[in-house]
């Protein structure tokens, strides 16, 4: 497959190079250090979605005001309830760069919070949040935030600083909030980044035809060069797909002079398979076709927003396997220099794959979610046990976290 690279739009893109997640549903410690593209792979149940889930939870929380994050702090679909992570508090850290190769400066950020809490109404207050800078300027990292749950927070107000001005943030707040927009401070490029991240999730909810006709629909008025880029690979990965007309149909106009008029639109994509005699709607397509169109969509408009980073649930549900390669490829060529991460429960996937890609599931007897790659020394090994077996990698692999048990010698053998 062809290779398709995009300019980014006038954002400050930020390179994301590891994320870590703790204390949310049944995640006790999640860290994954990324590649361009990523895969958790693991059986059903073993809190793949959730890992997904708190990625969005904390680029929401870093970008929500003060009373959404009152409301998602409370929030019972996310405090943990597993007797192995009640009570933890939640953490988010991520580590970013802004320059390429010798010259990269790496950036460290992380907060935590309290989740709600039924003794007396505590809870839901910011208890820690830390910046730093780590950089060849420096010997070791440089603090540029620092706040602990009884203050709130200090920051270095110029270059030659130290970490002893007051931030005054609320238990609500995050000292970035009160940073952001201020010219005074010199990494303020970096707070903007932090408030700006951009993460697109593709497959977490259901099917959107009208959100998703209308953007392709703006995308052919407005920009040609990508919707062309957009039908090529589209019609490359379906071959039976052979045009793709976005359409918008004005409803509701009103012709007289009223107060208040309502103008709808309905979009539509309209599809010529080869196979028909006449155009059909998107929404007649089959459901694997429709989620091919949506994920190539959604890389789409990552670029163009500045996104660093594309969650996509189960990027083999509904795809044929033998599609699937091109898949796989089609998302690493759309997406150059933003992050791909997705969950699969395939052994297919794992075929594609490079072993640095992958994280598997393993089980644990408290049943809190737990992703390790294999360690490196160890793939050539497990290549063999599954040839001897005449299985593939995936299909070995599979059969082994199914089978394996907590306690396993295999699982301090064979992972990091």
């Amino acid at each position: 497959m062809h290779r398709f690279s995009f300019v980014h739009a006038n954002f400050l893109f930020m390179e994301i190079r590891s994320i870590s997640i703790f204390g949310f549903c049944n995640i006790k410690q999640f860290d994954i250090n990324l590649t361009e593209f990523n895969a958790l792979v693991a059986p059903n149940n073993y809190g793949k979605s959730n890992v997904l889930e708190g990625i969005r939870f904390a680029f929401r929380f870093i970008a929500a005001t003060e009373d959404e994050r009152q409301t998602m702090m409370s929030d019972p679909s996310f405090i943990p309830i597993n007797n192995a992570t009640s009570g933890d508090a939640f953490r988010f850290g991520i580590e970013l760069a802004n320059g390429e190769g010798a010259d990269d400066v790496v950036y460290s950020y992380s907060f935590s919070f309290e989740w709600a809490k039924n003794n007396g109404g505590l809870g839901c207050c910011i208890t820690n949040e830390s910046l730093t800078e780590i950089s060849k300027e420096y010997r070791r990292p440089h603090t540029l935030i620092k706040r602990t749950k009884d203050d709130g927070g200090l920051y270095v107000s110029s270059v030659s600083g130290r970490c002893n001005k007051d931030a005054k943030a609320s238990g609500t707040q995050l000292v970035i909030d009160t940073l952001y927009g201020n010219d005074n401070v010199f990494y303020k490029d970096v707070v903007s980044g932090l408030k700006n991240l951009g993460v697109n999730m593709v497959g977490i909810s259901g099917f959107d035809k009208h959100t998703l006709c209308k953007f392709i629909y703006n995308l052919k008025e407005q920009e040609p060069t990508r919707y062309s880029l957009f039908e090529d690979a589209v019609t490359h990965i379906v071959p039976n797909i052979k045009a793709i007309t976005p359409t918008c149909s004005q409803m509701g106009l009103a012709t007289s002079n009223v107060p208040y008029r309502i103008e709808d639109a309905i979009y539509d994509m309209r599809i010529n398979e080869r196979s028909n005699n006449q155009d059909i709607s998107i929404s007649r397509l089959s459901s694997g076709s429709r989620r091919i169109i949506t994920i190539i969509a959604e890389i789409i408009k990552a670029e163009m927003t500045g996104s660093s980073l594309i969650c996509i649930e189960e990027l083999e549900n509904s795809v044929h396997p033998k599609l699937l390669e091109n898949m796989i490829l089609m998302v690493q060529s759309f997406a150059e220099g933003i992050k791909v991460l997705t969950t699969s429960h395939s052994p297919y996937l794992v075929r594609y794959l490079k072993s640095r890609q992958l994280t598997f599931g393993l089980p644990t007897e408290e049943d809190v979610a737990s992703f390790h790659k294999l360690k490196q020394t160890k793939v050539k090994t497990v290549v063999k046990r599954a040839s001897a077996m005449e299985m593939t990698l995936g299909e070995y692999m599979f059969d082994m976290m199914l089978n394996l048990k907590p306690e396993s010698e295999e699982i301090t053998e064979l992972f990091d």
